[in-house]
C-alpha cells in the first residue's frame, strides 16, 4: 500500500497566519492554483482511493486533484485539530512552536484538542486502511496538523516534543508512505 498525504491549498486565514483549526473556510485563489499545480504529481501516483477531511478547504482541494473522477470518501478522523479558544486568533510564533505543536505540553487553553488524542484518531484511520486496502494507492487530503500526526505515526516523536522543528507540511505538499 502506498499512502499519500496532501495538505489542502491556501486559505485567507492561512495567509493571515491565524489558527483556522476547524473554521470551515474555502480555498483562496492561490490555494486553487496550488491544487491545480499539484495535479502533475497526482498523475504519477495511480491513486485508487481519495479520502478527505470534511472541511471545505480539504474537500475542494480533493475535488481539484481528482483527475480520475474517483468517489471522494469523507472521514471525520482527518478533520483538523480542534483549536478551542485559539481558533480564529493570530498565531504567535513562539507559542506555536513551543506550545500548540508540542506533544509533551498539556495546554490550559479551553477546548484545545490534545495532540495525543488527535494522533490516536489518525492512527486508527491508518490502521483501518492497512487492513481494508492493503494493495491500494490512497490519497488523504487533509490539514497540516493531521499531516504531522501521519508523519509521527511512521517516525519517532522527538524527545523535546516540539514537532514543527522537525516536520512541517506546506499547502498542497504531498508526502508518500509505503506500508
Amino acid at each position: 500500500m502506498n499512502l499519500y498525504v496532501m495538505r489542502h491549498g491556501e486559505t485567507d486565514l492561512n495567509k493571515k497566519n491565524v489558527y483556522n483549526c476547524r473554521i470551515d473556510e474555502d480555498l483562496n485563489s492561490d490555494g486553487i492554483n496550488e491544487a491545480k499545480l499539484a495535479i502533475s504529481k497526482i498523475k504519477e501516483m495511480n491513486i485508487d482511493i481519495i479520502i478527505s477531511s470534511p472541511l471545505i478547504r480539504a474537500l475542494h482541494t480533493a475535488q481539484i486533484v481528482n483527475i480520475n473522477n474517483l468517489p471522494i470518501r469523507i472521514d471525520d478522523r482527518l478533520i483538523e485539530r480542534d483549536g478551542g479558544a485559539l481558533t480564529g486568533t493570530a498565531v504567535e510564533v513562539e507559542s506555536f512552536y513551543n506550545e500548540f505543536f508540542n506533544y509533551n505540553y498539556v495546554s490550559p487553553v479551553p477546548g484545545l484538542e490534545r495532540l495525543d488524542h488527535m494522533f490516536k484518531r489518525v492512527a486508527s484511520l491508518i490502521d483501518s486502511l492497512k487492513v481494508d486496502y492493503p494493495d491500494k494507492n490512497i490519497l488523504l487530503v487533509t490539514h497540516g496538523g493531521i499531516g504531522l500526526a501521519v508523519y509521527y505515526y511512521f517516525n519517532e516523536i522527538p524527545r523535546d516534543g516540539i514537532l514543527l522543528h522537525h516536520h512541517h507540511l506546506d499547502n498542497c505538499a504531498i508526502e508518500e508512505y509505503k506500508i
